[in-house]
Formats: structure tokens, C-alpha cells, sequence
């Protein structure tokens, strides 16, 4: 993979349209569950490891607060010694490889490690705001290479859409026959779940089932907007069609 690729840092990035109704307390909760969640989320989105742990800490941040970008060539200690506030604020990003990496909700210090049009990597810094020690620099934005897979980002961004409005039409159906039966969202009753119009749904929870790990209910219901005990039939349900693995 381009290196350029790996360390794009637009905050125009169609991710933002994919994941924008995601609210912080949702994303901290699925890494407390999965301390991998880039690897999953990645999955889903068809993108790097390390652009979704870029992406959706700015998602999480506030505006004042960039990221921080390191290459897998430089240390962290080598890269910002001597640079005020790092040790204490350093919020940092390892390799695609998957290493482990630290979120520090209220970090301050700002600093983004870029590629130049050589492909040499470099740190670029403006001067400090008074209020505070951060630092804004520009992030580094690909031409032509970057083009493929923007137009990628933006058909899975429409496929997106169309996931969550077809989703949010089969609750809406669910809601008038559950309401007509005076039936609880928690307790569907088997003949409901045997209605082919859910098959479509639950391929789509399936897929996240299956990217974001089955132990994951509680998540699963706060990111698709479900009551758990519905998630919990969806994955039975899906097991006894043997759409997913059952499990030890």
C-alpha cells in the first residue's frame, strides 16, 4: 500500500458522512469492548487500519484538538523528544500491523506527522495558540493517488445510506405489527422473525456481528440504534440459519 495512502488526514474524508451519528460514549464502548475495534471497524468500511484510528479519534476530538500521525520508521521517543507536552498528552497511533495503541481523552498536544510529494516523511508545525499548547499544522492531502480510493469511500458511503434507510423502514413496519399485537420491542415473537422482508436486515446485522465480534451485543444495540434483547434474537435467529457460527 502507497505510503501516502496510510497517512491521509482529511477531515473532509467521507468517513465522517459513514460514521458522524456515532456519538463518543458509543465509540468509547465498543473500545472497551474490543481494544482491536480499528481492525473490525475496518472491516466494515473497507478502509486501512490506521486511517480509521486517525479518523475517528478526530470524530471524538474536539476542534482545537488535532491528531498526532507517527510513521512506522520513527520512534515515538525519537520523533518527539524534546517537544513540550508530548510525554504527558501524546496521543499515539503504531503501525497497520495492529500494534496497541493509547487514547487520551483530553489530550492537548498537536502534531501530525506528514508525507512530502517524495514520499519522505517530515514534521510541520505552526506557531502555538496562547490559550493553550497546541499546535495546527496542515495535513497532508494525496492528488491522483488518492482519487481511487475516495471514489471507493463515497460508493460504500451511498451502500451505507442505503443500509441505514432500509433498516430504518423494516423498524418502522416492525413498530406498526409489533403495536398491533401490543407486543414489547424486546420480546418479538418467532413468527415475526420468520418474515422474509427481515432477511434483508439481518444480512446486514450479520455482517456486523461477524466484523465486530458476537460477544459485542450490548455495542451492536447503542450502534444500530436496537434494544439488546432484539440483537440477542437477531443472532439466534441468524445462527439457526446457519448464517453464523455457532460458537463453543
Amino acid at each position: 500500500m502507497d505510503p501516502a495512502e496510510n497517512l491521509i488526514c482529511d477531515i473532509t474524508h467521507p468517513i465522517f458522512d459513514i460514521i458522524e451519528n456515532i456519538t463518543r460514549r458509543q465509540v468509547l464502548r465498543l473500545i472497551a469492548c474490543e481494544h482491536n475495534y480499528g481492525n473490525r471497524i475496518a472491516n466494515i468500511l473497507n478502509l486501512s487500519t490506521p486511517a480509521v484510528h486517525r479518523h475517528l479519534k478526530i470524530l471524538l476530538g474536539k476542534k482545537q484538538e488535532s491528531i498526532n500521525v507517527i510513521s512506522e520508521k520513527k520512534k515515538t521517543k525519537e520523533s518527539y523528544s524534546g517537544r513540550k507536552g508530548a510525554e504527558a498528552t501524546l496521543y499515539e497511533i503504531k503501525s497497520k500491523a495492529g500494534l496497541f495503541f493509547s487514547i487520551f481523552p483530553n489530550f492537548v498536544h498537536s502534531q501530525i506527522y506528514v508525507l512530502d510529494d517524495n514520499g519522505k516523511g517530515s514534521l510541520e508545525s505552526s506557531k502555538k495558540e496562547k490559550s493553550g499548547d497546541f499546535e495546527f499544522v496542515k495535513p497532508y492531502k494525496p492528488k491522483k493517488e488518492g482519487m481511487k480510493q475516495r471514489k471507493k469511500f463515497l460508493n460504500l458511503y451511498n451502500t451505507v445510506q442505503d443500509y441505514n434507510k432500509k433498516i430504518l423502514e423494516l423498524e418502522s413496519e416492525l413498530m406498526d405489527v409489533l403495536n398491533k399485537k401490543n407486543d414489547s420491542m424486546g420480546e418479538l415473537d418467532e413468527e415475526i422473525l420468520q418474515q422474509e422482508d427481515l432477511e434483508y436486515e439481518h444480512r446486514v446485522i450479520m455482517r456486523a456481528i461477524t466484523c465486530l465480534g458476537e460477544k459485542c451485543s450490548d455495542d451492536l444495540s447503542h450502534l444500530l440504534n436496537m434494544d439488546d434483547k432484539m440483537i440477542a434474537k437477531y443472532i439466534d435467529d441468524l445462527k439457526e440459519k446457519k448464517w453464523l457460527e455457532k460458537s463453543g
